[in-house]
């Protein structure tokens, strides 16, 4: 039998609820805290016919775009170095070619020397890189947005010694004459550079779309290591320059991220969740591009944290948290995500008192038989809102009694198991008496 919930038993749900979530941890609508705060993809320059004219370094094709991709890290994070192993592939590819400088060209940016940026198209090759674009005797140069860019430019127009990489493109945003989106680092990784699985093994060339040994669309990557001591953005956004891509094609990537939180923990960030997670391992939705918009409200069943931004479309079940249990006394018919610790049983209410939450047992007795169907054991339980003496018996079809049992002295509850495995299989009836109260069940023997 199961009764609505009066007024008073939904003010105790809504009280066990919030109980739930402060204090036993539950997290459904809880955010969920990362060093990844997003992935930024700047368009940097969109090349023009005046560009492709150059061919010293090889000629870049007209309407070519360059991207720049920025890890955006919590404030006090850094990035130790992105990785690909067997579970969480490090993939960044392209539907057309990647375009990279044969003359000047390098596979990781802080191997650029700074005045190499006047040479040709140089500043429109592709490469992977930890914060740093370049450097010189003194200085260490690292990427910034364009847009965060306080000194100028030293690309492009009258810095180049063609005069190219002028283009005022409105897609590129900032024309990279006014801000080439590279300032000076003042807290430079060491030395201690790990890079491994871009070059061959033997011929120590890269053949990859980062190198100029021929043209490819795609770098995919089970086994490779790109690390640093660790480094932060320039300024105090925090955003950590990783790549910078040039092709005529769409791009796409999944990235795969080592963090040092400002408490010095370490924490690797993934793309996909290759089913690998765990305490160290966390998945960042920002690190798969394009991004995959979704249900990103936790309040909703449609919420799925591979999404990286919101489609509040797809948001379209409420979260309805209670007891799903129909043997609770309980029961929330109208709850989608079931909380065991919101139920209350005949004798066990999690230290809650069950004449509140359960107000029905104030009214008749309650009564419990499970499992039904059953091959063997038939569980019975039975609270009472007074102490009385109770009976059982377990008719077949014919009316014959196959089971019963009387003058059970019953205080606020009972619980018994019934063998009823030496029963034949098929349908029978139980009638419980307790008191002046009377309950029928069928019962189903396998």
């Amino acid at each position: 039998m199961k009764t609505k919930q009066t007024k008073q038993t939904k003010h105790i749900v809504q009280y066990i609820v919030a109980l739930c979530v402060s204090v036993c941890g539950f997290s459904m609508l809880m955010p969920i805290h990362a060093q990844i705060e997003n992935v930024i993809v700047e368009t940097y320059y969109v090349s023009n016919a005046a560009d492709a004219t150059v061919t010293d370094g090889g000629s870049v094709p007209e309407g070519s775009v360059t991207y720049r991709v920025f890890i955006d890290l919590a404030k006090g994070s850094k990035l130790l170095g992105l990785f690909a192993d067997e579970h969480h592939r490090l993939f960044i590819a392209s539907d057309d070619f990647v375009y990279n400088n044969t003359l000047d060209g390098v596979s990781i940016a802080k191997d650029l020397n700074k005045y190499r940026y006047s040479e040709n198209t140089v500043a429109l090759d592709s490469w992977l890189t930890l914060g740093q674009m370049s450097f010189s005797s003194s200085k260490t140069y690292g990427g910034v947005l364009k847009q965060n860019d306080t000194d100028g430019s030293k690309v492009g127009g009258k810095n180049n010694d063609y005069n190219i990489l002028i283009n005022t493109d409105e897609r590129a945003g900032i024309p990279i004459t006014q801000a080439d989106g590279m300032m000076i680092m003042s807290n430079v990784p060491d030395d201690s550079w790990i890079i491994y699985g871009l070059k061959d093994p033997v011929s120590g060339k890269d053949s990859t779309i980062f190198g100029s040994l021929k043209k490819g669309k795609e770098f995919e990557s089970y086994d490779f290591i790109l690390k640093c001591s660790g480094v932060q953005g320039i300024d105090t956004l925090n955003q950590v320059l990783v790549a910078q891509i040039t092709t005529k094609g769409e791009i796409e990537f999944e990235l795969n991220a080592e963090v040092e939180t400002a408490d010095g923990k370490i924490i690797k960030y993934v793309a996909v969740n290759g089913g690998q997670l765990g305490p160290d391992i966390k998945l960042s939705p920002y690190l798969k591009y394009p991004q995959e918009c979704g249900c990103t409200d936790r309040n909703y069943l449609e919420f799925d944290e591979k999404y990286s931004c919101s489609e509040p479309s797809a948001c379209k079940t409420p979260i309805v948290l209670g007891c799903m249990d129909t043997y609770a006394c309980n029961f929330d018919a109208t709850a989608n995500v079931h909380i065991q610790n919101m139920c209350c049983y005949p004798g066990f209410c999690f230290d809650k008192d069950i004449q509140l939450v359960c107000p029905q047992f104030n009214e008749q007795p309650l009564v419990y038989m499970y499992p039904n169907p059953t091959k063997n054991n038939l569980t019975l339980k039975v609270l009472s809102p007074e102490e009385t003496e109770m009976s059982y018996k377990i008719l077949d079809d014919m009316g014959s009694v196959q089971m019963q049992k009387e003058n059970i002295k019953l205080g606020n509850f009972y619980t018994n198991s019934l063998q009823i495995g030496q029963l034949k299989s098929g349908i029978y009836h139980c009638v419980i008496t307790i008191g002046n109260y009377t309950e029928f069940r069928t019962i189903i023997k396998e």
